[in-house]
């Protein structure tokens, strides 16, 4: 079992702690060589970011991916063990362990730089479909756009769902990051590496529906 999550724009670097070598060094090297030959207005256009001076693509400054990323998710996790069964999934970097070195770099799988040799950034990572193929089943707790370079036929996704102002279940952004963050520490903390057991987890309120989830996709109520 392996859980995959979205990285987050916001990082921060106020802390170094070197970790390990990426994966994929020769793909993000293929990236780095696109991106550090971009004028600056182009760059800004491309990610629709102004700071793109603060930006660093060759990894002069970098630090441990879990200790880098500030988005919601990573400020809500609390692992404790078992660190070796979450997985990254990074535009720039492929598949990250948490122990991996980042830089401060801003792309996304919407950012197609490859367009000239690929399809797209997808296309680009395709090596990634399969990375996981061995495992029994992968926990899907990243969203959709950094999901889909996963191409495991054991994956399940986990949704959260809770009443908006007009009394409808729906997916709410900002609480499924939190819950994203905290399912995936009571997963790897309490060693519940078993399907049957992840549907027991009740966290927040949030329980397991039978009656809406299917085979691929867990979906939790908040109650």
């Amino acid at each position: 079992m392996k859980i995959i999550i979205s990285p987050s724009k916001t990082k921060k670097f106020d802390t170094i702690s070197l970790g390990s070598d990426i994966i994929y060094q020769e793909k993000n090297k293929y990236l780095e060589n696109i991106l550090t030959n971009m004028n600056k207005s182009d760059l800004k256009a491309l990610l629709k970011y102004e700071k793109v001076g603060e930006l660093d693509y060759t990894s002069n400054v970098k630090t441990k991916a879990i200790l880098a990323y500030s988005g919601l998710v990573f400020k809500n996790l609390n692992i404790k063990k078992n660190m070796d069964k979450l997985y990254i999934l990074s535009a720039y970097y492929g598949i990250l362990r948490p122990n991996d070195n980042i830089s401060n770099y801003r792309l996304d799988m919407n950012n197609n730089i490859v367009k000239n040799e690929y399809k797209n950034m997808y296309e680009f990572w395709e090596n990634i479909y399969d990375f996981f193929i061995d495992e029994d089943f992968i926990i899907n707790l990243a969203s959709s756009e950094y999901s889909k370079m996963v191409n495991n036929k054991n994956m399940i996704t986990i949704e959260f769902y809770i009443k908006n102002k007009k009394g409808v279940y729906t997916i709410q952004s900002t609480n499924s990051k939190i819950m994203r963050a905290k399912f995936t520490s009571h997963i790897l903390n309490e060693n519940i590496f078993d399907k049957e057991k992840i549907k027991l987890i009740d966290l927040d309120n949030f329980s397991y529906s039978e009656k809406y989830s299917t085979e691929s996709v867990y979906r939790f109520y908040k109650i």
